[in-house]
């Protein structure tokens, strides 16, 4: 967050407040070679792969705060996500097979410039530019093989996306 949430005095210059975010986040829960083997009764493995991701890059001006004396008034906040997750299992022999896979992404990015309902004198131009590009990828695999009565994979992968960009003038 990059703010001015007090007072501020220029005396005709330029103000930018500017925030930016760059993250990237790989969860991947595979198994070790094809995974599990058993002679038995039954073959059993199951992966679960959780991405949660929290990401806030905000530019403003608070309600609290003031700005006078400038010329002109840039905003800017930039926000770079991406994430990528994955989950991955097998199962093979016995008389039963059975391998879950899960892999679920929360991704939750929020992006925004905003000018509060504080005192703000501008002699120039206000400019406020809020610029997301965010990405979830989820990838889940389960297989069941050599079973001699039963083989049952399940793959479930699941991604939950809250994105936002938002650019907020709360005075008039």
């Amino acid at each position: 967050r990059a703010a001015i949430d007090g007072t501020v005095q220029l005396t005709g210059g330029d103000a930018t407040i500017a925030a930016a975010s760059d993250t990237s986040s790989t969860v991947k829960a595979l198994p070790a070679g094809a995974g599990v083997t058993s002679t038995g009764d039954l073959g059993f493995g199951a992966s679960v792969a959780l991405n949660l991701i929290t990401d806030k890059a905000s530019a403003e001006i608070g309600d609290a705060g003031t700005l006078t004396g400038a010329r002109n008034l840039t905003l800017a906040a930039t926000a770079t996500d991406a994430a990528t997750t994955e989950a991955r299992m097998g199962a093979a022999g016995g008389k039963v097979a059975l391998t879950p896979a899960v892999a679920v992404t929360l991704s939750n990015v929020t992006t925004r410039t905003r000018i509060g309902t504080g005192a703000l004198s501008l002699t120039g131009a206000l400019a406020a530019t809020a610029t997301q590009k965010a990405s979830a990828t989820t990838a889940a695999t389960a297989g069941a093989y050599g079973a001699t009565s039963a083989g049952i994979g399940v793959a479930l992968a699941l991604t939950i996306a809250n994105h936002t960009v938002t650019t907020e003038l709360a005075r008039s």
